[in-house]
């Protein structure tokens, strides 16, 4: 089990393009900046896919609340 608010915290210390799939999907699930997800979705075809489910989530508010009431 990694925590990922501490690889949140240390990840600024590492450059992005030396990821590898564990990293990409830490800094998937962790980050909300966009210029810091699109080297996941970019290097990683799998995580395009996800992005745009979520991002289209997101945009439903009405679904978002759904969620946690």
């Amino acid at each position: 089990m990694i925590p990922l608010d501490n690889f949140a915290r240390i990840r600024q210390n590492k450059k992005v393009n030396t990821y590898n799939q564990l990293e990409a999907w830490m800094t998937f699930l962790s980050m909300d900046e966009p210029e810091i997800i699109i080297y996941p979705i970019t290097h990683f075809p799998e995580f395009r896919l996800l992005y745009k489910d979520i991002y289209d989530l997101c945009q439903n508010t009405e679904q978002v609340m759904h969620m946690y009431s």
